[in-house]
């Protein structure tokens, strides 16, 4: 028979394990670059929201005060679409009731309702139609300025998980 010892013997199986862990590392490293900068966008959200909000407009500080709400349903554990419809409605009555309000604020109160649906509810597809709202509603604004990143973003992060569904364990 062969000769375990000898050379190339099972070198081009274990090139193909290689490549393939890898290719898996690869993407397992760009996966959680994109969750560091979901993170970070969602924290950019909040921030921008808070410095926005600081403005201290009735949408502002009904915005708050609707965000501050949220927080605490997350930290309870209620993160589904119907724990927050509530709270969706009520993006959509601040939008309603004070439609001639600063543009600025108005493009913050969908962008933070875009930023629910992309980070707890994992609803990119409606995120993304909600980013384009904004972009639509209110390009002027700086969260208007800024959704073409953003939506590059949801777009890369979108082909990551494609990828990864694609991967099957132990190959």
């Amino acid at each position: 028979g062969k000769n375990p010892r000898q050379p190339g013997h099972g070198v081009g199986r274990l090139n193909r394990k290689v490549a393939g862990f890898a290719g898996l590392l690869l993407l397992i490293i760009e996966s959680m670059k994109m969750k560091i900068i979901s993170i970070l966008t969602g924290a950019a959200l909040l921030v921008s929201s808070a410095s926005a909000l600081a403005d201290g407009g009735s949408v502002t500080n009904e915005l708050k005060d609707l965000v501050t709400r949220i927080n605490a349903k997350l930290e309870a554990d209620k993160k589904t679409e119907s724990d927050l419809a509530p709270e969706l409605k009520e993006f959509d009555q601040l939008m309603a009731t004070h439609k001639d309000a600063n543009p600025e604020e108005l493009a913050q109160v969908l962008s933070m309702k875009a930023g629910l649906y992309m980070q707890v509810l994992n609803q990119p597809a409606k995120a993304v139609e909600i980013f384009k709202q904004v972009k639509t509603e209110f390009p002027d604004t700086r969260a208007g300025k800024r959704v073409d990143s953003v939506l590059a973003m949801i777009a890369q992060q979108a082909e990551v998980k494609k990828i990864q569904a694609t991967l099957v364990e132990g190959t």
